[in-house]
């Protein structure tokens, strides 16, 4: 699951670079640029996060879950052009509440 979960994060980080390019590298006004920035960033944490996750590194699911929050502000102040984003993000919300009851349910 650790795995498929990587490759969702790597492939929904790339539509991120929609978002910056469109808001980041357009002459728009500067909150506006500010909001591409935050699309460029989500895109390279949801990468790192997918790295941590291939990895085993400890920090990927926090990491993951802030990220994915992220994602999904960006998702709903983008409505309704990142609809599909939006229900990405929350489908890793879910795999990730998955994780973290599974790793509880064998710790008990």
């Amino acid at each position: 699951m650790r795995t498929v979960l990587a490759f969702l994060m790597l492939v929904h980080g790339v539509p991120h670079l929609a978002g910056f390019s469109r808001l980041a590298l357009a002459p728009v006004p500067g909150n506006e640029r500010l909001l591409g920035v935050l699309w460029l960033a989500t895109a390279i944490a949801f990468w790192i996060a997918a790295y941590g996750a291939l990895a085993g590194r400890v920090w990927w699911l926090r990491m993951t879950a802030v990220t994915a929050c992220v994602s999904l502000v960006l998702c709903v102040l983008a409505w309704p052009d990142a609809s599909i984003g939006a229900a990405i993000d929350v489908a890793i919300l879910a795999a990730l509440a998955i994780a973290v009851a599974r790793r509880r349910t064998v710790r008990t």
